[in-house]
């Protein structure tokens, strides 16, 4: 499933990609992208020019139309809240196997609402984590794993149907955000555009021989 690496949206094909970023991108795309989208349309810059143009038309009406209904009614609450749209890194090890998370069930299939709020990007360890809640409340960690079908807390990991504790003296629980130790049901995610710069999430599962 292709990613719009200009606004991290995910699309189900080349061709919905696209036309996302001619539509969206237009005075962003490189060389490259630009000769990717005007092939797309069948080299001829008119359609796509057109498309653009019926899309501007269309934002600047409903902007007007907006302005008035807002100057109408004198409308002076707080602007809605920036849609959260974040992301960070994430490792996850059961005893000495990494948890792959370049599997179908931890992406975005679109008929999953709850799986669009939060999912897995794998980029090679450690991968990335994509949160964009859609009643734009930022999740805990736990909430967020439960969601990939993994339970953690402070204490135990749920994996595949099976639950390590550290209630085992053979077992050794960690979660951990950028190095520091976090109580996963009640820290809430904090990333970034860049996944570089958001949290740095590691969970870790040592079990004895």
């Amino acid at each position: 499933m292709p990613d719009c690496e200009y606004c991290e949206q995910s699309f189900p094909d080349e061709g919905s990609l696209l036309e996302h970023m001619g539509e969206a991108h237009e005075g962003e795309l490189g060389r490259i992208d630009q000769r990717r989208v005007e092939d797309h349309y069948g080299g001829d810059d008119t359609e796509l020019s057109t498309t653009i143009g019926y899309a501007i038309v269309g934002i600047v009406f409903v902007a007007v139309i907006g302005g008035a209904v807002y100057a109408a009614v004198g409308a002076f609450s707080e602007p809605p809240a920036e849609q959260i749209h974040e992301h960070g890194s994430i490792e996850m090890t059961i005893g000495n196997e990494s948890v792959n998370f370049d599997q179908s069930e931890y992406y975005t299939p679109q008929e999953d609402k709850q799986v669009q709020d939060f999912h897995f990007h794998s980029t090679g360890l450690p991968d990335t984590w994509h949160m964009h809640p859609s009643d734009n409340e930022r999740l805990t960690l736990a909430e967020a794993m439960e969601i990939a079908d993994i339970g953690v807390t402070s204490d135990s990991v749920t994996y595949e149907g099976e639950t390590y504790s550290a209630a085992d003296p053979n077992t050794t629980i960690s979660v951990l955000v950028d190095g520091e130790p976090v109580d996963p049901e009640s820290y809430e995610l904090q990333g970034a555009g860049n996944p570089d710069n958001g949290d740095q999430v590691e969970i870790v599962v040592e079990t004895g021989n």
